[in-house]
């Protein structure tokens, strides 16, 4: 879609085929701008998880209550160790519970694991998607620079002459 307004003709092509490419052209770069305002915006960011909160939150839940007596079962397992290893009969502490499932999930980790592996699913998931957008902006800034050379290359004269058939 960028290159063509490039090497489009307007006066060589039908009104509406000129009228759609334009219409393309006009809606890509609209989805890209709004796309682009949408992850520099303030809220986008402020959208997310506050790890500073959240590392607070979890540190006050550790002192305060997670190694309490009171909270502890009738083997006398402490709450933070039912938490830590999913005990799926907790009635307390299940925001606590839900988030050390989901760091678990994005480490590879099981119950009883305390180190990853060598293959940590969040992190090679997202070491594949960061790979692929480079190489789909790599390849947009080709298109674009071939797209530029060709037009570059362009003869430019204000009348055509044919040598040879060529």
């Amino acid at each position: 879609v960028w290159s063509l307004p490039l090497v489009l003709d307007f006066r060589r092509f039908p009104l509406w085929d000129s009228i759609f490419a334009m219409l393309l052209f006009i809606v890509n770069l609209g989805m890209q701008a709004m796309f682009s305002s949408i992850l520099l915006s303030d809220d986008f960011a402020d959208a997310g998880v506050q790890v500073e909160e959240e590392r607070e939150n979890a540190r006050r839940w550790r002192v305060s209550i997670a190694h309490d007596w009171r909270y502890m079962d009738l083997s006398e397992t402490s709450l933070v160790t039912r938490v830590c290893q999913s005990d799926g009969a907790l009635i307390l502490s299940t925001p606590q519970a839900e988030l050390i499932d989901q760091i678990n999930s994005f480490l590879g980790l099981g119950p009883g694991d305390f180190e990853p592996g060598f293959l940590q699913p969040g992190i090679f998931l997202c070491s594949i998607c960061i790979l692929h957008w480079g190489l789909c902006v790599y390849k947009e800034f080709r298109s674009v620079w071939l797209a530029l050379e060709a037009v570059i290359m362009i003869p430019r004269a204000s009348q055509s002459t044919i040598i040879e058939n060529r």
